[in-house]
């Protein structure tokens, strides 16, 4: 249970405050966006931190059970997906990178569930540590 609290106590704040700077400033989000899709180092490099970082997380932090520390290896288990895909299918995550910024909705409902998945992370960390 130590780990998850650690986990939590990085993951939820830093996730929580880039929930809600995107959905604060939704246009420069869109823009950066637009900017990420264009650049295929930038995908690579995303999809690498992304793969280690998700490797990190898994490898100290498997747990399976039904209580809130399996968000944490769910966030671990996507990133190591997402890193994948960034690595072996630039062209794919250029794609749909490409489109997604031309939604705002779906920006603003991705920072959304964001800022609430990190809420729940950071009331677990340093609230109740149970």
């Amino acid at each position: 249970m130590e780990t998850s609290v650690l986990l939590a106590q990085i993951i939820g704040p830093a996730i929580l405050i880039l929930g809600i700077g995107i959905l604060m400033n939704l246009g420069h989000y869109r823009r950066l966006v637009d900017d990420f899709a264009a650049s295929p180092f930038q995908i690579f490099f995303a999809g690498l931190l992304a793969l280690l970082f998700g490797i990190l997380i898994v490898c100290f932090h498997n747990v399976w059970e039904w209580r809130w520390p399996v968000m944490i290896t769910i966030i671990g288990w996507i990133l190591i997906l997402r890193g994948i895909l960034g690595i072996t299918s630039p062209g794919f995550v250029r794609i749909i990178v490409e489109r997604y910024p031309r939604n705002t909705f779906v920006l603003g409902l991705s920072a959304l569930t964001a800022v609430v998945v990190a809420a729940i992370l950071t009331y677990f960390a340093f609230v109740h540590r149970a």
